[in-house]
């Protein structure tokens, strides 16, 4: 039994969601990394028992038929965050360890109590053929293998359930922990997954593959019909940087990011059930990452990367439903289109990274990720090519509420306040955000810097 100190801390549980690959405590999700995640459900399924790293990387990410460019000190450093995580959350979890046996799970009480701490989100859709209502008492239920040739989904049992071979063998990494491959709640009887494949073949273009039960639904290559300013159209050369579903109806709409690999453009298409695809977003700069959010009840789209003519990483606001857009015309011209939307985005800001990472000899930086826990939005800007992010945190509306760096990378206020500053008509002294909507034009916005929460 928990002792005193431990009934004073929260009561919140934390649940696995094995549809997203997320993990939520109370309900919120946890902005957990992909490594973390599978380290952590390795570790549920494996209940109190201790497990070795080297079975833990065999478990997490597949037998030796598939690629795995992971060591046993990925483990350790997923198992050092998880606990920082643990102890934010209430403390209640912990993470174990014994010489040459490995780490396991803890929690107070008894092994069995296991289940007043940590679960399996439920979830109730057709998926339940796959996987039964209440199945996932004890563990994870569904098996995935991926190699660069096929995809196979298998029950706890080991059973197989349904496999899909892709049509050309995918460019390693796999990218398996991440986006490129997650289940759409389906618009019929069967479980749709959506793959974003880079195959091998460099000749061969990305492409966008619907497969339901193994079979392919549809497919779409990466294009985007847009021109050069002086006219001439943009060579084959087209990648998707990430994909996602509607938020409040996954099955029917998906969006995707395209950058072109040569140059500068990017933009986001929206495609529907029958894998048609039009523009919605074009901007001057390629686009990283997407999130999908409702405000209000209305659908929107949260958008990320960098943005050529003003040399900063940006982060806009699109409407679902609003009219094709592009992200606001700088002054140099050969960052415009020919052609391509008209319409306006509600909301584009410019995160003033690429003066703060000249200061430390990184001379490049982007918006790479969007992660939302509760009512707060962050987007992730890389510093540096090791991983160093500074992490800016905003409203569901993208009002601005304050940056921290990450884990490895220790800014003061004062350099912060110093670091030179970016504007839209040429350098300046103040601001640390540059702010645009259709009905104020530019606006500077001050944010709060604050120390990393999880030092």
């Amino acid at each position: 039994m928990p002792d005193e100190g431990q009934q004073s801390l929260k009561q919140g549980k934390f649940e696995i969601d094995p549809y997203s690959n997320c993990l939520f405590y109370d309900g919120t999700p946890i902005p957990l990394g992909a490594t973390e995640y599978r380290v952590f459900r390795t570790l549920y399924v494996a209940n109190s028992a201790f497990v070795h790293r080297d079975q833990i990387l065999q478990t997490a990410w597949g037998n030796g038929n598939s690629i795995v460019y992971l060591s046993p000190n990925n483990v350790d450093q997923a198992v050092k965050k998880l606990r920082i995580i643990f102890k934010e959350y209430g403390g209640r979890l912990s993470i174990l360890s014994k010489r040459n046996s490995g780490y396991r799970l803890a929690w107070p009480g008894k092994d069995t109590d296991r289940d007043r701490f940590i679960g399996v989100r439920s979830r109730k859709n057709p998926l339940e053929d796959i996987l039964p209502t209440g199945a996932v008492a004890n563990r994870i239920r569904l098996t995935i293998h991926l190699s660069e040739t096929e995809f196979i989904l298998f029950d706890d049992a080991e059973t197989r359930l349904w496999s899909y071979p892709f049509p050309h063998p995918l460019r390693p990494p796999l990218g398996f922990d991440g986006w490129r491959f997650r289940f759409i709640p389906p618009t019929g009887e069967n479980a749709n997954l959506l793959i974003t494949a880079r195959f091998d073949d460099y000749n061969t273009p990305d492409s966008l593959l619907f497969v339901s039960q193994g079979n392919l639904k549809w497919s779409l290559d990466a294009h985007a019909d847009l021109s050069d300013y002086d006219g001439s159209p943009f060579s084959h050369e087209w990648t998707f940087t990430h994909s996602t579903a509607l938020a409040t109806a996954p099955s029917e709409i998906i969006w995707a990011a395209l950058a072109h690999e040569t140059k500068w453009p990017g933009c986001v298409l929206k495609i529907d059930v029958h894998g048609k695809a039009a523009m919605q977003f074009a901007n001057t700069g390629h686009v990283e990452w997407l999130h999908s959010i409702a405000i209000d009840g209305e659908e929107c789209l949260i958008v990320c990367g960098y943005n050529n003519a003003y040399e900063a990483p940006f982060v806009a606001l699109v409407g679902s439903n609003d009219p094709p857009s592009r992200s606001p015309d700088g002054t140099r011209l050969q960052y415009r289109y020919a052609n391509g939307p008209s319409g306006n985005v509600r909301k584009y800001i410019l995160l003033p990274m690429m003066q703060i990472a000249s200061r430390r000899d990184a001379p490049f930086s982007y918006a790479k990720r969007i992660t939302q826990r509760g009512n707060i939005i962050t987007v992730s800007v890389a510093v540096n090519t090791e991983g160093t992010e500074l992490r800016y945190c905003f409203t569901p509306t993208l009002e601005p509420l304050y940056v921290y760096p990450s884990e490895d990378y220790y800014m003061s206020p004062a350099e912060f306040e110093c670091a030179p500053r970016l504007s839209p008509h040429g350098p300046i002294t103040s601001p640390f955000l540059i702010y645009w909507t259709p009905r104020t034009d530019w606006q500077t916005y001050e944010i709060d810097w604050r120390e990393n929460p999880m030092r």
